[in-house]
């Protein structure tokens, strides 16, 4: 008899510390020692199929930046060794109840720490256990474990605009801020930085330009990806400006990180702000799936004769596992 769970004769446990599992309808694909009825889990002493006991192992993939995190068991299907996940180790970009694992909200920096008992939380201060906790110690049981790999939307803040004067042609529109889809790698027992950059304010002073947007940034050890913000409309006595877009800064993919998908935003006109930038991508699974995100849009300039400027759309940053 093969034990997956706990040996009801010694109490030894075997495995489940050591891979990736989730409960038997998770969408990713399943090991085939998932579905056999040859390799059963111990649950309080019963024995049957892991189906049973809403159970699932998740299958290792190729192709991708996280597919070497696998163990070999020793296990065999049809004659074939099975490999199984790390835990922590097989990422998507999908929701765990009706959010996602962290969604920022506000401005500021922040940091992912991550512990070596596979504790990550999400806090205002480094290395700390408080803040949000988006992920659990492998040696428990609550989803998900031990945590390495996270799918990072990163938006800049949208770009503020101008005053106007007694002219239409016054006035500048804000540019919409860049926008960027990554995957990182936490450290065992470290930190990721991020940052979340506001909305720029509409111009506020007579005749006055509005604000760029603050750009939103994330940093894992040797990789970065910055969405830089929009820029701010600008007044102009004899005809203003749309402010420019904000663009796209990274250290290139490395150990520590990978781009999936980027764009630069879009430069605001005289009279219309920078709409937003869309990036759609393949969910970087196996599973696949169509995903969408924008950027922030740019603020307007002033509507009316000597109105401020509006502000732009504030950053935005997203974690995904």
């Amino acid at each position: 008899m093969t034990y997956i769970g706990k040996n009801p004769n010694t109490g030894e446990t075997r495995l489940l510390e050591a891979v990736e599992y989730g409960p038997y309808n998770d969408p990713r694909q399943k090991s085939p020692l998932a579905t056999t009825n040859s390799v059963l889990l111990n649950n309080g002493g019963t024995l049957a199929p892991m189906k049973d006991f809403n159970f699932a192992l998740i299958a290792p993939t190729t192709g991708y930046f996280y597919s070497g995190e696998t163990m070999t068991t020793g296990f065999y299907v049809g004659g074939t060794q099975i490999k199984l996940c790390k835990p922590g180790c097989r990422p998507r970009t999908q929701k765990y109840g009706t959010g996602y694992l962290w969604h920022s909200g506000a401005t500021g920096t922040a940091y992912i720490n991550r512990f070596t008992d596979g504790a990550v939380w999400v806090s205002t201060a480094m290395n700390s256990r408080s803040g949000t906790q988006i992920s659990w110690p492998t040696a428990g049981t609550t989803l998900p474990r031990g945590i390495r790999y996270l799918i990072v939307e990163v938006v800049g803040g949208g770009g503020g605009g101008s005053y106007r004067g007694l002219g239409a042609t016054t006035r500048g529109a804000g540019g919409s801020s860049a926008i960027g889809v990554c995957m990182i790698k936490l450290p065992e027992n470290g930190y990721a930085t991020i940052v979340v950059g506001g909305a720029g304010a509409g111009s506020g002073a007579t005749m006055g330009n509005g604000n760029p947007g603050g750009d939103s940034a994330i940093l894992c050890g040797n990789y970065y990806l910055t969405a830089g913000g929009g820029k701010a409309g600008i007044y102009g006595v004899f005809g203003g400006t749309g402010g420019a877009a904000g663009t796209i800064t990274t250290s290139g993919d490395n150990a520590d990180g990978r781009v999936i998908i980027s764009s630069n935003g879009n430069a605001g006109s005289r009279d219309a702000p920078g709409d937003s930038a869309r990036v759609s991508y393949t969910d970087w699974a196996p599973e696949g799936g169509l995903w969408s995100w924008i950027s922030a849009a740019g603020g307007a300039g002033g509507v009316n004769a000597y109105d401020a400027g509006s502000a732009g759309v504030i950053g935005d940053v997203i974690l995904s596992y």
